[in-house]
């Protein structure tokens, strides 16, 4: 699964710009619906050069029962 966030300068898709992403991915298990194996985050910051820089990418082992 992935869950997909945005960060925008304001909701008018004409005027306004995404200014950061971020993804998060994790495999689940199709019997329970739990989340297994590592999560992998993916975070990018637009620059002022108008392009994404990575900011702060991790992988880390689901610890925590959801």
């Amino acid at each position: 699964m992935i869950v997909l966030d945005t960060e925008t300068t304001g909701l008018d898709s004409k005027s306004e710009s995404i200014i950061e992403l971020a993804m998060l991915s994790v495999l689940v298990d199709t019997v329970t619906g739990l989340p297994v194996g590592p999560v992998t985050i993916m975070n990018r910051l637009k620059t002022r050069a108008n392009r994404f820089r990575r900011k702060s990418p991790k992988s880390r082992a689901l610890t925590t029962a959801w």
